[in-house]
């Protein structure tokens, strides 16, 4: 009987490795891992170990959790290694996000202002990242601004005019103020603060007194100025002379009878705001002249 002994070489195959899909969390959050491998080693014996990105790490377990204390991308690798020393590994991307920024000790000075006066706008921020800090603001007049800050910035301090009382029909307004701080990773916080602006009645200027002829039509104007300058305004214009007053700010009208008249005009701004000014007319009658007439003989 003869023997034959043959001799096989069976070369290790490192397990294959999947890490799991990308993750997002905020600071503080905690983010759990689900890792997996196979190995067609069936009796092979494996050692698992994370590294976090962050400087930490763990083993031991495909299925670990990881707090993040600072925000930012981070790329986390699962290692899998066969009792063999066949090794492998797979990564993943985890994005944290701070819990974001903060805005506070908010100040509006001054806090009440007439309208066309200037308010200051002042406060702190913090982020817990150093990228850029955009500060979006709705005024509450129907203005809105947008200003960005350096990482880093502390405070800020915005000035702002307010050209008229909103809404319309009202003697004053408490305005609200609307904040709204996003940071780099898109995390952001709002916050309101709150200005009272007063309506400041309007001036009027009738004009200078005239002199007019009987029966002849006259244009009366109103100058107006508010400080308000977005306000609208009506006027209403009464001649004295026991006629019905005529509205509008630029209006037209004949005397029938001559005389000295007072001319009252009267304006109101669209938050109630009232003036008055008068003028004196004298309406004269045209005086016809006849020249003699001389008969020659």
């Amino acid at each position: 009987t003869n023997t034959v002994t043959t001799q096989a070489t069976i070369s290790n195959v490192a397990p294959q490795v999947n890490a799991g899909s990308n993750q997002s969390a905020v600071v503080g959050a905690s983010v759990q891992f689900a890792g997996s491998f196979s190995d067609p080693g069936l009796a092979d014996t494996h050692t698992m170990s994370w590294d976090f990105g962050d400087g930490s790490a763990t083993q031991g377990t495909l299925t670990p959790a990881h707090t993040y204390s600072k925000s930012g991308q981070y790329t986390v690798t699962l290692t899998v290694s066969d009792d063999d020393g066949g090794s492998n590994a797979d990564s993943l991307t985890v994005d944290i996000i701070g819990e974001g920024p903060t805005v506070a000790d908010i100040s509006v000075s001054p806090s009440e202002i007439d309208e066309g006066g200037t308010i200051m706008l002042s406060g702190s921020m913090a982020d817990d990242g150093q990228g850029m800090l955009t500060l979006s603001l709705s005024w509450g007049d129907g203005l809105t601004e947008t200003h960005d800050f350096a990482g880093g910035t502390t405070t800020f301090s915005l000035p702002h005019t307010y050209q008229v009382v909103q809404p319309s029909g009202t003697p004053f307004d408490n305005n609200s103020i609307d904040l709204r701080l996003t940071d780099a990773s898109g995390a952001f916080t709002t916050i309101t603060a709150v200005v009272r602006i007063n309506n400041v009645a309007p001036k009027v200027e009738a004009g200078a007194d005239r002199q007019v002829l009987l029966g002849r039509s006259e244009q009366f104007t109103a100058l107006i100025t508010d400080q308000g300058l977005l306000d609208t305004h009506t006027g209403s214009w009464d001649f004295g002379d026991g006629t019905l007053p005529q509205d509008g700010i630029n209006v037209a009208h004949a005397y029938e009878s001559a005389g000295k008249y007072s001319v009252t005009v009267s304006v109101q701004d669209d938050d109630g705001g009232t003036a008055q000014d008068t003028l004196t007319v004298d309406v004269i009658a045209l005086q016809n002249t006849f020249m003699p007439v001389i008969a020659r003989p």
